[in-house]
């Protein structure tokens, strides 16, 4: 049986707070390094979206659960624009 390492992986989601506080208590030249390879994967990924989304075509509905909350008062007048209303 063999055992991998890696967590290249695991699909584990975490809230972002958390990520922050678990990278605040690494030491300073660990959280460097972190930000170093984070930056230069981010980089390689966004050159390779750009590429890639060029070729995909829009698929209608793709976006339908993107918005998830709309406040109550969404088409309410703004009172900042109440001067301007008659």
């Amino acid at each position: 049986m063999q055992v991998s390492n890696s967590l290249s992986s695991a699909n584990v989601q975490l809230p972002f707070s958390m990520i922050a506080y678990i990278i605040e208590q690494l030491p300073l030249n660990h959280q460097k390094l972190l930000f170093q390879i984070l930056s230069e994967k981010i980089a390689s990924q966004s050159t390779h979206l750009e590429t890639y989304s060029t070729k995909l075509p829009l698929v209608f509905g793709a976006g339908k659960d993107f918005i998830t909350y709309i406040a109550p008062d969404f088409n309410e007048p703004l009172d900042d624009f109440k001067e301007y209303m008659p």
